[in-house]
């Protein structure tokens, strides 16, 4: 009996798993260009915000999946830490939709759907909309047949004194009962990572006896605290303000749960007045053996909790915030790490977004660079030389890490191949860029052991010429940043407008530096020197033009 139970059970559990993966996956991929343009479209509307987060996770069948998004977005400073919150209410109440769908008794679509899904992926490959449709109906096959062999499992044991007598130690009619349900919901989710799959392990148990009504409740709102962990994860080594949005996700399931613990006998009232509206039956309506109500009072319970949680926090939104940035406070000067692993192959949009942030910190250290060129300028040294010698190889890296990432996800043929090739092209513009400044240092040094110093006016010039690299490098992050709402042709002609101005001045330098040598008002060494410096100057201001290329296509 033990064995058919684990292996049923496994079967089951490991299908229903990867259906959900599978079904949300082919939900992500068909809907990834409406998930850019609406989340870039978010307002600071509460109600807006809320909405979007709501439709959004209803779409894809992940509220990890869209809090990790945004997440991201916070991250890459494209929404801020108050919009963040209200996509984070709305995605709490979306993810209840998954409960509804395990809560029909549609367990007779489970194989045609597994069927018909698995002949479209394999002969419908070429065609990318039916491949994402035939892995949806795929998924959602897998989910109620993985359900069905759970439900079987289950039923094989329930007469069993053993086993209820193990059941009978988490309760939730007393306090202590109730306690160990929500912990041991949090903790099965928290390993599991998906509140969903642990949702369909409760309502297969509930199905067939093992667990009541109340018990299922209390350990929904354990899988709620459990279900934060994602997000958690998703922010190792992420900015200050995308490590507030993980807390805030937390902190509003873990408040919520606490007070709904307390409450928890008028919660189950709530619940069933609400549903007695409806006139289907009570949970403990049995029909063939099997207790027909129960899960569907299960999910009611899930998004009535949801709700009310979201209304409460409505009004709180600003006191979290607050609550939040006390918690975690700012710093002053935050080491980079870079988040991009293959956890997020499987969400597109969050996996574009981080890359977008590494490309556009790529620029940062080429900031730094020149920063620090300015300063061998005044006083070479070759410790300085070292601090441009480590930039320009945290550029290599960063360009070989974000190389390797996107080739993966363009593997799984998640992304726009042409957001990709721009991406890579960009990145490798930088490291190129990061070269050529090193280059640079090096020639100052040389020109420093040599005792070649500039004047006053070629001074003046590098001065103005490094200004304005650096300014349209950060011009040009926030074209990374922003790329979703790009005018192509626009943002083309306006950056080309600044591009000419930098290059107008870079001409200037060069006539002056010529009339000089033409009338030898400079020394030798000097003019060899400066001359190189005006080529490196050239070279980055190549660099950057290629940037803005790739960045509007008009590099192909």
């Amino acid at each position: 009996m033990f064995l058919n139970l684990a292996f049923s059970l496994i079967g089951g559990f490991g299908l229903f798993m990867y259906g959900l993966k599978v079904f949300s996956d082919g939900l992500q991929e068909s809907t990834e260009n409406a998930l850019k343009d609406i989340l870039n479209k978010v307002t600071k509307n509460k109600i807006f915000g809320i909405a979007l987060g709501f439709v959004i996770t209803a779409m894809v069948q992940s509220s990890s999946a869209v809090t990790v998004m945004a997440v991201s977005f916070v991250n890459a400073n494209i929404i801020t830490l108050s919009q963040a919150i209200n996509i984070i209410l709305g995605a709490n109440v979306g993810t209840t939709i998954t409960g509804w769908i395990i809560s029909l008794n549609i367990d007779v679509l489970a194989l045609p759907s597994l069927g018909i899904g698995s002949i479209i992926v394999i002969f419908g490959s070429e065609n990318r909309r039916l491949r994402f449709f035939g892995e949806i109906l795929m998924g959602f096959g897998m989910i109620f047949y993985g359900l069905i062999l759970m439900k079987m499992a289950f039923e094989g044991v329930r007469n069993s004194e053993d086993f209820k007598n193990i059941f009978l130690l988490a309760n939730a009619n007393t306090l202590y009962g109730r306690f160990l349900c929500v912990v041991i919901g949090m903790v099965v989710t928290a390993i599991i990572q998906s509140s969903s799959a642990a949702l369909g392990v409760t309502i297969s148990l509930a199905a067939v006896g093992l667990i009541d009504y109340p018990t299922g409740v209390a350990l929904i709102l354990g899988q709620n605290i459990g279900t934060t962990i994602t997000a958690v994860l998703a922010t190792l080594g992420a900015s200050t303000n995308a490590k507030r949005a993980a807390l805030v996700h937390c902190l509003f399931n873990i408040l919520g749960v606490a007070y709904m613990f307390f409450l928890f006998p008028y919660y189950i009232k709530l619940v069933d007045i609400v549903l007695g509206f409806m006139n289907i039956g009570g949970p403990n309506l049995v029909v063939n053996n099997k207790y027909v109500n129960i899960s569907f009072y299960i999910a009611a319970a899930h998004t009535i909790f949801n709700i009310i949680n979201v209304i409460v926090f409505y009004f709180l939104t600003e006191k979290l915030e607050k609550i939040v940035c006390f918690i975690i406070k700012d710093k002053e000067d935050e080491k980079h790490v870079s988040v991009l692993s293959d956890k997020l192959l499987n969400m597109p949009v969050s996996a574009e977004i981080e890359v977008r942030k590494e490309v556009a910190y790529m620029g940062e250290t080429a900031k730094k660079m020149l920063s620090r060129i300015e300063q061998l300028f005044d006083s070479p040294s070759e410790r300085l030389l070292t601090k441009i010698k480590d930039h320009e190889k945290m550029l290599d890296n960063t360009d070989h890490e974000i190389h390797t990432f996107l080739l993966k996800l363009l593997g799984k043929n998640s992304i726009n191949s042409s957001n990709i090739a721009s991406l890579i092209n960009i990145s490798t513009y930088y490291e190129n860029l990061g070269d050529n400044l090193k280059d640079l240092g090096k020639a100052i040094i040389k020109g420093s052991e040599k005792k070649t110093l500039f004047n006053d006016t070629q001074r003046e010039d590098i001065i103005k010429m490094i200004d304005n690299n650096k300014n349209f490098i950060d011009y040009l992050s926030t074209l990374i940043l922003q790329y979703y709402n790009l005018n192509k042709e626009k943002t083309y002609d306006e950056a080309m407008k600044k591009y000419h101005n930098i290059k107008g001045f870079y001409y200037e330098a060069r006539e002056r530096h010529y009339d000089n040598v033409d009338k030898s008002l400079i020394p030798a060494l000097n003019a060899h020197l400066y001359g190189d410096v005006l080529v490196y100057f050239n070279r980055s201001i190549a660099n950057l033009v290629n940037i803005v290329e790739a960045i509007t296509g008009k590099d192909k």
